[in-house]
């Protein structure tokens, strides 16, 4: 049985092109209109959660091949049942079927509604379903779910000219080393032009999550990087520029790279796009020094935020200290002293609206001449900012990288929910911070405010 379903997925990925091309719907016979039926039936037992047939339907031995990697049946039925990933609703373009003595082939072209983590999202698919004739009975052997390329809707007043854009593509591997971190750099074919910021957090004293100078100097090497910070606005190690600049020492950064604390000098108003709450964006005025930036972050929990990925690494991470105060309070106040007063008084969302400003500031301030790299590795519920983080209990994943923010965290925080939980992979914890933060929702703005797009090609380059 497992040389057979070996067999079959070789056979889908060599016909995967031709698939590419769906030809024109062709009359179907009786038997082939069955098959379809049954494919049709599958995604309503999976939209409403249907274990019990789909227990039926499913081949104990079946495997299921997602964006985010793949499983065996048992997995994928409790992701179902438990709602780790919701089929919501299959929109089918276009879907061909084909018998071979005991196996038959249904392809379909779709767009997917699914809600993953609460979080709802449409991607563009190729799916193969492969069955098996058990009988008087179909059983599926391999579903496969192949991203495909789509053009999206302008908004309405922007001509099909304008508003045609293709899905971003996020770029990812398993390789969680420096080699790795290159490979997925170059997988982005971008080249950096003049003076180079790299951002990244440099930790916490007393915290050991964040990014190794090991694990990044190659790649901070080959684009003459800078390495690029800005001033916290609590009281701490990283609060006065000498304390940070010791602490970036400590950590090894000053050893692979020239290190600048963006608002050691002062600081800087850049304009934003999305006057809602903030009406400027306070950086480091040390920004007007770089070209091109190379927005590299750890992604983890957060304790404010729910998570944090390249999205609050470009908001809060490139503000200055007062810049800090400024987006934490929604635009009450500007100044570090002024925050504490009224932090915890803004409402969650207008936080995360904030962010999403303030990082869609950056990236015009920069004229789109930013790449996007999340690390996801020391998958703790708490920030490289805490000096004594929990222990991560959920295994590392990889490096994704893209072009656009927005694709890049919803790939993440993705993949994050999709883990099934077993023992030594725990993705309970990091889930409930996210949720319980609203965290998603800083993707949600970020795309609502035009910053980028949750819609996305996942690309593995393993």
């Amino acid at each position: 049985m497992k040389k057979f379903i070996i067999s079959a997925l070789i056979f889908i990925f060599s016909a995967i092109t031709v698939f590419a091309q769906f030809p024109q719907q062709r009359q179907f016979t009786p038997e082939e209109q069955a098959m379809l039926q049954l494919s049709h039936d599958k995604w309503q037992w999976m939209a409403d959660k249907n274990v019990a047939e789909l227990k039926k339907l499913f081949h104990e031995n079946a495997v299921f091949v997602h964006m985010g990697g793949y499983w065996g049946t048992e997995h994928e039925l409790i992701i179902i049942e438990s709602g780790g990933i919701h089929y919501k609703h299959a929109e089918i373009l276009g879907e061909d079927v084909r018998f071979a003595g005991n196996t038959v082939t249904v392809n379909s072209t779709m767009r997917l509604t699914a809600v993953v983590g609460g979080n709802e999202v449409i991607n563009p698919f190729y799916v193969t379903e492969i069955y098996l004739r058990d009988g008087n009975e179909w059983k599926m052997t391999a579903l496969v779910f192949t991203s495909r390329m789509e053009m999206q809707a302008p908004p309405q007043g922007v001509s099909q000219w304008e508003g045609q854009h293709a899905v971003p593509k996020v770029y990812m591997t398993t390789d969680i080393s420096a080699e790795g971190l290159v490979k997925v750099y170059e997988a982005l074919g971008v080249k950096p032009e003049g003076k180079v910021a790299v951002k990244i957090s440099t930790g916490e004293p007393g915290g050991k999550n964040f990014l190794q100078p090991s694990l990044i100097k190659d790649l901070v090497q080959m684009v003459n990087g800078t390495i690029v910070e800005c001033n916290v606005a609590y009281q701490g190690p990283r609060f006065s520029t000498e304390a940070h600049y010791q602490a970036a020492k400590d950590h090894g950064f000053t050893s692979i790279a020239e290190v600048d604390i963006m608002d050691a000098q002062g600081e800087m108003k850049i304009p934003v796009k999305d006057t809602t709450h903030i009406k400027y964006n306070i950086v480091g005025a040390n920004l007007a020094k770089y070209d091109y930036m190379i927005n590299l972050a750890h992604f983890k929990g957060h304790a404010m935020g729910g998570f944090g990925g390249v999205l609050k690494n470009q908001s809060i991470g490139v503000a200055s200290a007062n810049g800090k105060a400024y987006i934490h309070t929604g635009g009450k106040v500007q100044t570090k002293e002024e925050m504490w007063e009224h932090l915890f008084k803004t409402e969650q969302d207008i936080f995360l609206e904030s962010m999403a400003a303030a990082a869609q500031s950056v990236h015009e301030y920069f004229k789109g001449d930013i790449i996007y790299i999340n690390v996801m590795n020391n998958l703790s519920v708490d920030c490289d900012c805490n000096a004594h983080p929990a222990d991560p209990l959920m295994k590392d994943i990889g490096i994704l990288a893209s072009t656009d923010p927005v694709a890049l965290d919803q790939a993440c925080v993705e993949l994050v929910f999709a883990v099934v939980p077993e023992e030594g992979n725990d993705n309970g914890p990091l889930v409930e911070r996210i949720r319980s933060r609203h965290g998603t929702h800083i993707i949600d703005y970020s795309e609502q405010i035009g910053l980028g797009s949750k819609t996305y090609e996942l690309v593995k380059i393993d």
